[in-house]
């Protein structure tokens, strides 16, 4: 007879091993994709194994033990893959042999999460920078628009002055004309002075001459005078008188005119 014992154990033997290998993953509630990733497979090759249309190989299920916790042999016991791990079998190794590759595949998957880690890691640090280099560039446009606009106040400035230097010109050649102008008028103010000044000589000679005539006329009227007043002594004369006192008369009122007209012109 077959004792119970026999009998689960030959159920377990049949259990395909993909499916121990899913109950597992479930119970640890991690996806094909995780395991895969843990255990350094590819993905489509873990998913068709674990449905069963391709066999395990022995390393996968190291690896795929070790993304599990749990023993290889413990998994592959009473499984169609425990041939893999028997005595009798060509790749049997030892246990000593069996624990350091667990051991080297632990170190293997440590060190692949800190790979991850440090992925995750100068994947923030290039988003850090990215973010840098946008603000960088934010602020060299910005110092590139301010050079910009110094660049166009200095431009303008310069026009300006310019500008302000050709007034300036300007305003140096009327003041050199006014200068020219006032100068030119100053030596006509002169001319006109030394005629005014000759005039006024002339006019006082002319007018000190028509005095002194003034002065002989006044003495020959005297003169006549008392001529006339000792012809009226003597009846006879009377018209030799007369025609004398006429004479001077007319001779001093010519005199007189002509000096008037001098002055006047």
């Amino acid at each position: 007879m077959v004792s119970d014992e026999g009998v689960v154990a030959s159920k377990r033997a049949r259990e395909p091993v993909g499916r121990r290998v899913r109950r597992r993953q479930r119970a640890l509630g991690l996806s094909q994709g995780r395991v895969a990733e843990l255990a350094s497979i590819s993905a489509s090759h873990y998913s068709v194994c674990v449905r069963g249309r391709k066999p395990f190989r022995r390393r996968d299920l190291e690896a795929i033990a070790a993304a599990l916790g749990i023993d290889v042999l413990e998994l592959v016991e009473g499984t169609d893959a425990h041939a893999l791990f028997s005595q009798g079998s060509a790749d049997t190794v030892s246990l000593a042999d069996h624990q350091a590759a667990l051991a080297a595949l632990a170190h293997v998957q440590q060190r692949s999460m800190e790979a991850v880690e440090h992925a995750r890691l100068l994947e923030d640090q290039v988003r850090t920078r990215s973010a840098l280099c946008v603000d960088l560039e934010q602020r060299i446009f910005e110092l590139e628009s301010t050079i910009a606009d110094e660049r166009a106040r200095r431009q303008l400035a310069d026009e300006q002055r310019a500008e302000m230097r050709g007034r300036l010109r300007e305003a140096h050649d009327q003041i050199a004309k006014l200068e020219e102008t006032n100068l030119a008028l100053s030596g006509y103010a002169r001319v006109v002075k030394r005629v005014s000044d000759e005039a006024l000589t002339r006019e006082r000679a002319q007018s000190a001459h028509a005095q002194q005539a003034y002065r002989e006329l006044y003495g020959r009227f005297a003169q006549l005078q008392v001529n006339q007043q000792l012809a009226l002594q003597a009846p006879g004369e009377n018209a030799d008188s007369a025609a004398l006192v006429a004479g001077v008369l007319g001779l001093g009122l010519g005199a007189l005119l002509g000096g008037s007209s001098r002055r006047r012109r």
